[in-house]
């Protein structure tokens, strides 16, 4: 996977869009300072690539959102293959509860656009790109987001932490499961034989063959029976069908001959229900007669309360109205004063302009009082003093300008005196530091000539240790097993001396080693004060600078302060506002004398509104007078309008109830009623007739059928007649020979469901004890997995192995990076460091300084990688900081060995605040934040 493009907007610091192009890069750095979000975009492409970061994981993702934005949008184009493209876009929006997230994936097709992939399921998607990349989240933070941090543990700490740390980096943990679920299968297949063999010995302890005959035996005997049984059930109950026709057709008469006579007793309620039925029908014609008139008397008497309501209204009315026709006469004399009122607000609206431009200057009429003898208003006066205000602010601010120069020269002043003593510190310093380093240098080299000079003769010595040792399993004669050529003489014995070479070679290389920590110490201090004595130097100049521009500053400041303190008569801006302030009360006093003078002592406002109140007062009260008056008569008429309307109309009303009373008495005299409640009370509804009428003809419906039933009966049974106790014995034999059939059906029933049973069972033992045999095999070969598997056993063997690899490829990467100087071993599970510049001794991974550690971890990081890649072609690698503690030369080496990464294709990025790294790398990513959020540009050689 390597990534060609990331857009992001509102993700954690980046609050607007960044994109950020890969094109074209092989090695590149990302720098900035501490909390910028450098760290943020290897969030972000995780997040784009997973959904998950390594620093919060899959959950609380809220946190990735910037505070002021509604959602995050993340957008990664990346490259797997023979040139796949592939783009995913990520959005998070805020909401109650838990996050709303958008996931979209896309192909790149020949014409350069881009076409998604259909919508599935988020967890779905997110394997497919799982795919896509070729590794999953795990494998992808350790191969290409190298975890730096965790191996410094891994180098220098106990064999059983590295094992634990592999475990967890390579995903091992597998193969625990894997022996936890081996050694539960075969647990389990033990527990299924016990259940099964259970089984065999109780549930199935009588299925046998023998059972099953026996079985069948019984049951084709009962077969036969079942079929003499059958036959004579059907004789007998033909013969009893007979005897139960006659029986029947008794019965039935029997039946109609009591109905008959029920009907009978019902004849004289049917006659009394004929005659209820006949005064109804003629009681119906007379009840609408009757309801008419009740509803002529019902509207008579509530007309009669509605008129007796209205004539108490007119006389209400009438008092109202004499009441108004007072009011109004005291209203008409009140308005008598509104003319007086109105010249009044005339002669106080003439001072309304005086009033406003007191008030606008800031005085009131309270001020009169103050008022002084000879002094009057004037606008020029005024203006005069308000121009004298408007300068005071620049006369303040001139006068403090001046001392604030001052003060500024005196501090500068300072500065100057002490950085020019500092400068001159730092100059001796560096000259003494100079002629330190330099004698250092040529003991080095002296030293480096001395070590030389030892390897070559500790060389020769080993030559001819080597021949030395060879020498007595040499014979003339034979083949030389170095060289295969034929022995013709012996060489001479001689003296070692590689163990006093070496020694002094030890020894020389460790005085070398001192010296060069020496040197790079004072390299560092020269460095240190190099930089103190150009930063000084520099801010030297600007404070010259600053001191020049301050005394230009000053002179005019001086100038300008003259100039105003003349126009004053050199008096302090204190006093002059003060002067100011006391002629501008005395101006407002005096014209607010002239307003109360000619208001006659009166507040203008205050009386002016009083007036405007008091007529406004009068004005509606007159109004409202004359409004009633004239409601009030419109009412009066309406009500006696509609008094003579009700009494028209109650005269009218009574006429038709007079005219409803004849005509229903003339109709009762020609009935058979004497008053209403008897015809209310023989009255019934139409329903109640239908009912009665009904019930008369089924009755008479029912006496006919009954009678004709009776007659066909009778003509049925002529000649026949029913023997009871024949028909009884016929019936028991029946019901004896049925019971025996059904007895005979139920025992054949159940000897055949017996028999399928035992067919079932005896199957079911057959299976049961195949599976026995199979969990047989299947326990015991779990049971010697489970064993296989446990951790000082294949695991044990698997890490050593891996171990091993990474100790041989981590080696390689060392020895690059450090010249040749360093070896990396695995001896009894521990790192040891094989120091070629040190007499070639092994050297506990604990006792490495924090530079050479650095150069361990970052070898056994690049061999790990490659380990958890697998097949998986790596198309990029980010490094997260870890460059603090390296020298410069070893600084070298590093890049040296990234670079070489780039060889292979692959993308490389690193995450750093070292500046000599940064320089060297061409393509440099800046991160900057401020107050908007964070934002990203790329400079390049």
């Amino acid at each position: 996977m390597k990534p060609l493009k990331l857009e992001l907007e509102g993700f954690m610091c980046f609050r607007e869009a960044t994109e950020i192009a890969f094109d074209d890069l092989d090695l590149f750095v990302i720098s900035g300072p501490t909390g910028s979000g450098k760290s943020s975009l290897l969030d972000a492409l995780m997040y784009a690539l997973y959904g998950q970061t390594p620093r919060l994981g899959s959950t609380g993702l809220m946190a990735l959102l910037h505070p002021d934005a509604e959602q995050l949008h993340v957008m990664l184009d990346f490259e797997v293959g023979q040139g796949q493209v592939y783009r995913i876009i990520r959005m998070l929006r805020r909401q109650k509860g838990s996050p709303k997230q958008e996931l979209r994936v896309y192909q790149q097709q020949p014409d350069a656009t881009f076409k998604q992939f259909p919508d599935v399921a988020l967890r779905e998607m997110n394997e497919r790109i799982t795919g896509l990349v070729g590794l999953d989240y795990d494998s992808f933070i350790r191969a290409v987001l190298l975890p730096q941090g965790a191996f410094d543990e891994f180098l220098r700490g106990s064999n059983s932490k590295r094992i634990e740390l592999l475990i967890r980096l390579l995903g091992l943990e597998r193969i625990t499961d894997m022996q936890k679920e081996a050694g539960q299968i075969a647990k389990n297949a033990k527990s299924k034989m016990q259940y099964f063999q259970e089984q065999l010995e109780t549930d199935f302890a009588d299925v046998t063959p023998q059972t099953l005959r026996k079985l069948k035996d019984e049951l084709t005997a009962l077969q036969q029976q079942e079929h003499d049984l059958k036959k004579r059930q059907e004789h007998l109950s033909s013969d009893l069908k007979k005897q139960q026709d006659v029986k029947t057709l008794q019965d039935d008469l029997n039946t109609i001959t009591k109905r008959l006579s029920t009907l009978a007793q019902q004849e004289p309620d049917m006659k009394a229900l004929k005659q209820q039925l006949e005064l109804a029908r003629t009681a119906a014609k007379l009840m609408p007669l009757i309801a008419q008139l009740e509803t002529h008397v019902s509207r008579l008497k509530t007309q009669k309360t509605e008129f007796e309501e209205l004539q108490r209204s007119f006389a209400a009315q009438q008092t109202q109205f004499e009441q108004a026709q007072a009011r109004l006469t005291q209203s008409e004399q009140a308005a008598e004063r509104i003319p007086e009122l109105s010249q009044n607000i005339e002669k106080l609206a003439a001072l309304t302009p005086r009033i406003e431009r007191l008030q606008a200057l800031g005085g009131q009429l309270s001020f009169a009082t103050q008022a002084r003898t000879g002094v009057t208003f004037s606008e020029a006066s005024w203006q005069v003093l308000q121009n004298k205000r408007s300068q005071l602010p620049q006369y303040k601010q001139s006068q403090q300008a001046v001392k604030t120069t001052l003060s500024k020269l005196e501090q500068l002043s300072t500065q100057q005196t002490t950085l020019a003593e500092r400068i001159a510190n730092n100059k001796a310093e560096i000259d003494g530091l100079i002629a330190e380093g330099t004698a250092v240098k040529e003991r080095m080299a002296q030293t480096e000539k001395v070590i030389r000079d030892l390897e070559a003769k500790l060389d020769a010595a080993q030559r001819a240790d080597a021949a030395a040792l060879l020498k007595p399993h040499l014979h003339v004669g034979d083949a030389c097993p170095v060289c295969e050529q034929i022995v013709k003489t012996l060489p001479a014995q001689s003296e070692s001396q590689v163990a006093a070479l070496q020694q002094q070679r030890d020894d020389a290389r460790k005085t070398l080693s001192v010296l060069t920590q020496e040197r790079e110490d004072k390299l560092t201090a020269y460095q240190d004060k190099r930089s103190a004595l150009k930063t000084d130097e520099e801010r030297l100049k600007d404070v010259d600078k600053q001191l020049a521009d301050a005394r230009a500053e000053l002179e005019a400041q001086q100038t300008q302060f003259a100039a105003l303190q003349e126009t004053f008569a050199g008096k302090a801006p204190e006093d002059v506002m003060a002067d100011i302030s006391a002629q501008e009360r005395a101006q407002l006093a005096a014209l607010a004398a002239t307003i109360v003078e000619q208001s006659d002592g009166q507040d203008p406002v205050q009386a002016a509104n009083a007036y405007k109140q008091e007529r406004k007062t009068l004005e509606a009260n007159l109004t409202q007078a004359r409004n009633a008056m004239v409601a009030l008569q419109r009412q009066l008429d309406q009500t006696q309008a509609r008094v003579s309307e009700v009494q028209k109309r109650l005269a009218t009303m009574q006429q038709d109830a007079d005219a409803a009373q004849e005509t229903l008495d003339a109709q009762l005299a020609a009935s058979a009623f004497a008053t209403p409640d008897a015809v209310k009370q023989a009255f019934l509804s139409e329903k109640l007739q239908e009912d009665a009428q009904a019930k008369l003809e089924a009755f008479a419906a029912q006496k006919r059928d009954a009678e004709r039933d009776e007659v066909e009966l009778l003509r049925k049974l002529q000649g026949r007649s029913f023997d009871s106790e024949a028909y009884a014995a016929l019936e028991m034999q029946v019901t004896e020979t049925r019971q025996a059939y059904e007895q005979t059906l139920t025992r054949s029933g159940q000897l055949q469901q017996q028999i399928s049973q035992l067919e079932t069972q005896l199957e079911k033992a057959k299976d049961l004890r195949a599976q026995l045999a199979a969990l047989e095999a299947q326990a015991s070969t779990y049971e010697q997995l489970s064993k296989d598997l446990q951790r000082n056993r294949f695991p044990e063997y698997l890490l050593t192995k891996v171990q091993e690899q990474l100790a041989f490829r981590a080696s390689t990467i060392m020895r690059e990076t450090s010249e040749g100087r360093y070896d990396l071993r695995l001896n009894e599970g521990n790192y040891y460091v094989l120091d070629a510049w040190n007499t070639g001794e092994l050297r506990e991974a604990k006792t490495l300084s924090g530079g050479e550690t650095f150069i361990a971890s970052l070898s056994l990081a690049l061999a790990l990688s490659e380990t958890i890649a697998g097949n998986t072609v790596l198309g990029a690698l980010f490094l997260d900081e870890g460059f603090g503690t390296l020298d410069t030369d070893t600084l070298h080496s590093v890049a040296t060995v990234l670079e070489s990464l780039t060889e292979e294709g692959r993308m490389v990025g690193l995450i750093t605040h070292v500046a000599e790294l940064t320089e060297r790398i061409p393509n440099r990513l800046m991160v900057k934040k401020d107050a908007r959020g964070s934002s990203v540009r790329w400079m390049s050689d």
